[in-house]
């Protein structure tokens, strides 16, 4: 990481900390970087070299937004539809000088119509099944998915049982999986 890009990461975990709308539990306020900046950061070797990304169900901008600042050569779309949070994603987002690069849509990602994007993550937002169905249409041929999800997603599906494939699975040192996989077509 550059010297300004941990600025920009140490001024977003600032305001994330300091923000006066819940972005993370009041708890891990405190314990922003192993909680949340860690496992956001490790997906950055999973990236696509180009493209696209969105971000479902941003919130308070993990994985997006940490990983939008050590990543220049990607745009990111953030979709969040709460309007305090989404407010807060684009304040953030011109304060870490990613204005060029980033958009918030203030909108739920079902609204999200005839835009294909080269990869897309989530964490924590919903279960694998539904996760499937809203990315099927959005995600480009080629394309693959990033999803932050609990040592026990299997629980909520196999891959295949929703047409999608695993292509690896990260453990991280919080006890979350990364799962890298891509839509079978």
């Amino acid at each position: 990481m550059t010297p300004e890009q941990e600025k920009h990461i140490n001024h977003y975990l600032t305001r994330v900390a300091e923000a006066g709308i819940p972005l993370v539990s009041h708890a891990d306020r405190s314990r922003l970087r192993e909680r949340h900046l860690a496992p956001s950061l490790a997906g950055q070797d999973l990236l696509p070299p180009s493209g696209s990304v969105l971000d479902i169900g941003s919130g308070g901008g993990f994985p997006a937004i940490p990983l939008a600042i050590v990543s220049p050569h990607l745009s990111y779309t953030l979709v969040e539809s709460n309007s305090r949070k989404a407010a807060f994603l684009g304040r953030v987002s011109r304060e870490t000088e990613l204005a060029q690069r980033v958009t918030v849509l203030c909108s739920r990602v079902e609204e999200l119509v005839e835009i294909e994007f080269d990869c897309i993550t989530a964490r924590a937002v919903t279960e694998l099944p539904q996760l499937a169905a809203w990315c099927r249409k959005l995600l480009k041929r080629d394309g693959w998915l990033l999803f932050w999800k609990g040592r026990d997603w299997r629980h909520e599906a196999w891959p295949e049982e929703v047409g999608l494939k695993l292509l690896s699975e990260l453990n991280l040192a919080d006890g979350s999986r990364l799962l890298k996989l891509t839509v079978e077509r």
